[in-house]
């Protein structure tokens, strides 16, 4: 910053100086309004027409694979959770957010709550469901079944269960008055994007109640000189 202010006193250019406290508290726009009233500049603020094309140029060709896939991921993790549209007024906020922050939240949740119910309309009248819909329409079924009772259900890579999948065991588990047995590690979870939600790993008494918890301390799965290799790498991961 000293720099830049010897660097236009030099050469007698002006320079409106910004800071990240005005975007975050929403006051940037009337500061620049200010320093330019300021300067004697003219405001030609444009249009929301004009607004629109001149995004529509910018972007012109632009195939937003990158938002499509967050919009996608974001689906997949709502639709774990929640049957229906009223998930997006229990949402919580991102804690500790910036102005700037909430309005984008708000935005992308305006936009994301658009493709939900247009996604979930074509759904329904096409007559057909979705994965998340199979396990949320089985969980109301159970009750009104007499099979599937099982004593004992094992369940491998616990870490990669989503929010809708807990709920089916745990009716499960209540309908046949079973046990279960869950196998994982938090280390290897990687089916964020696809709905797991490591919270039901973490604290997976607050899920299913009271437990026994037992450590596999050792592996065969390597020989030691590779194990003494990446051990000290892998532990510097807080």
């Amino acid at each position: 910053m000293a720099w830049k202010r010897k660097l236009h006193a030099e050469h007698q250019t002006d320079c409106i100086e910004t800071y990240k406290k005005e975007f975050q508290d929403g006051t940037i726009f009337d500061h620049l309004e200010k320093e330019m009233k300021k300067r004697h500049i003219p405001l030609h603020p444009l249009s929301e027409q004009k607004a629109v094309q001149t995004m529509h140029s910018i972007y012109h060709g632009y195939s937003f694979l990158s938002f499509i896939n967050v919009v996608k991921s974001f689906l997949s993790l709502y639709k774990a959770r929640y049957s229906d549209e009223k998930g997006f007024e229990e949402l919580p906020s991102l804690p500790n957010a910036t102005l700037f922050e909430k309005q984008r939240e708000q935005h992308f949740l305006k936009i994301v709550k658009e493709v939900y119910l247009y996604y979930e309309s074509k759904r329904r009248e096409e007559g057909k469901i979705d994965f998340d819909d199979m396990i949320l329409s089985s969980i109301k079924a159970l009750d009104s079944m007499e099979g599937f009772r099982y004593k004992e259900i094992l369940v491998d890579e616990f870490q990669d269960i989503s929010y809708s999948r807990m709920l089916f065991l745990r009716k499960l588990l209540e309908h046949g008055n079973g046990n279960l047995f869950a196998v994982g590690d938090d280390w290897q979870s990687i089916y964020r994007f696809a709905g797991s939600d490591l919270d039901i790993f973490l604290h997976f008494e607050k899920y299913f109640g009271k437990y026994a918890l037992s450590k596999i301390t050792t592996t065969h799965r390597n020989f030691q000189e590779l194990q003494d290799i990446v051990g000290p790498f892998i532990r510097k991961n807080p």
